[in-house]
């Protein structure tokens, strides 16, 4: 059973939505609670700025979809409703969406790439299952179809030009401030250089990674934004951040200040105090930006844009009576793959004793071992003093991953084993988690070797005592 549920703009004001929306924080959460729900087998949640929704994959026809995004967003209260959808109409819906149809402003380009982001955070968390990942894989395809064949708008319908009109409208605007480094902000920068405007984009100094800056941008610490506030005619803000960035209170209103505050986020990035303290300011948010658009020719897009994506539903519609077919077989998640060892490198994370039990096996390949805990046991010790292995003998950091094969995350602490789990997934390394089986990329089989054979088994993360028990026999009869 698939099935969807969602809250937009036509149903909710900014205020509501924002407090359905997720943040990157929060959206780790809520994948969490979804994992450990027995009814569900797959989950994929969409923030954006119009809308958030859920799509479930579950064994549950009764299941209530909107209900549990209520829950997951924590919002109570009576009254409240949002669509929903079933089968084979959630990806007519989802169809519509990556392509545009169901946007604020009609056929704005954000979407499909917001889209394959929630795929990929949801893949990252190891949250989707394979039904979710066809539909959102054949919706995706439906949605570049339409946007190749249907002229749906111009490159000016998006968020970023409507803000770009409200300060070319403003007039006098030469000075801009942009605090968001994601997506829509470096957009917006991109957007505001290309047309002259001397732009400035905020940075935090402890971001991770690579921090992508459009040319001919300045920049500033985000720790200074308010006191660049007196240097810029128009302030923008984009960011997903849960609390606001500008608070209305921290302004000085004794000294100069922008007239113009764009806010382009949900959760709202900018104070709305900001007009209260500031009786000259203009502020505008997402909805603001995109009321008041009309669409003459938008129910005959639309028509057509339904003729591409009913193929599309055709296809997945076969690839799911396929799969109904298919699944009264006992069909494994995990193929035993046997690969070359030679040269590879391998990474475990952890000293303790499954740590060295997976270390011992592995020396028994091809495979370059590196130990990295800040204590390990003095079987480790002894293997690193014999050359068998490299141990460093500190925490672990991300570039410990740098150029690895495969690792091992056998640590006591939880965050840091789905840490490198998420890390791992995202650069296609393949992970075994030690503590839990639902975030391997691998799963650590019990090896019995003799001679010329090797031989792999695992219960698929179900029964470690099984596969003990089975290996013994497999190793007698060897």
């Amino acid at each position: 059973m698939i099935i969807m549920a969602g809250i937009d703009y036509n149903l909710a004001s900014i205020d509501l939505r924002e407090k359905f929306s997720f943040t990157d924080e929060t959206l780790t959460g809520a994948y969490e609670r979804l994992k450990n729900m027995p009814e569900i087998r797959g989950a994929v949640l969409i923030s954006t700025c119009n809308r958030t929704e859920l799509y479930v994959s579950s064994g549950d026809d009764e299941i209530n979809a909107f209900g549990l995004l209520r829950d997951l967003a924590g919002v109570v209260g009576n009254g409240l409703s949002g669509y929903t959808a079933n089968g084979l109409g959630v990806m007519r819906h989802l169809c519509g969406l990556a392509g545009g149809l169901k946007s604020q402003i009609l056929g704005e380009d954000q979407i499909i790439a917001q889209v394959k982001e929630a795929i990929k955070t949801a893949r990252e968390l190891r949250a989707v299952d394979s039904i979710l990942e066809v539909l959102f894989r054949e919706s995706i395809a439906a949605a570049k179809m339409i946007k190749s064949k249907i002229t749906l708008g111009t490159r000016e319908d998006s968020i970023v030009h409507r803000a770009l009109e409200a300060i070319e409208k403003h007039g006098n605007v030469k000075r801009a401030l942009v605090i968001g480094n994601g997506e829509i902000g470096r957009l917006m920068t991109k957007t505001l250089v290309e047309n002259g405007y001397h732009t400035t984009m905020t940075l935090r100094t402890y971001r991770h990674g690579e921090t992508l800056v459009p040319p001919g941008t300045h920049t500033v610490n985000y720790a200074a934004r308010y006191d660049k506030l007196s240097d810029c005619d128009v302030l923008i803000s984009a960011t997903r951040s849960p609390h606001y960035t500008i608070v209305a209170e921290q302004v000085r209103k004794d000294t100069a200040y922008p007239k113009l505050w764009l806010d382009l986020a949900v959760p709202r990035d900018i104070d709305p105090e900001i007009v209260m303290k500031l009786p000259d300011a203009v502020y505008y948010d997402v909805d603001t930006l995109s009321a008041g658009e009309t669409y003459q020719n938008r129910a005959e897009k639309e028509t057509q844009a339904s003729e591409i994506i009913e193929k599309y539903v055709a296809d997945f519609e076969k690839w799911l009576s396929y799969q109904h077919v298919i699944n009264g077989q006992d069909r494994k998640e995990f193929f035993p793959l046997f690969i070359s060892s030679r040269g590879k490198k391998a990474l475990i994370v952890g000293g303790g004793k499954v740590a060295a039990r997976r270390v011992k096996t592995l020396l028994q390949f091809e495979f370059e071992v590196t130990v990295v805990a800040p204590e390990s046991t003095r079987e480790i010790h002894d293997l690193h003093n014999k050359g068998r292995l490299t141990l460093i003998t500190r925490q672990f950091n991300d570039t410990d991953l740098d150029g690895v094969f495969l690792t091992v995350a056998a640590t006591n602490n939880r965050e840091v084993n789905q840490h490198m789990g998420k890390l791992a997934a995202q650069r296609g390394i393949f992970a075994s988690i030690a503590d839990k089986s639902d975030e391997c990329g691998f799963l650590f089989p019990a090896i019995a070797i003799s001679g010329n054979i090797v031989a792999g088994l695992t219960s698929g993360g179900k029964s470690h005592h099984a596969v003990v028990q089975a290996a013994r026999k497999v190793r007698e009869i060897l």
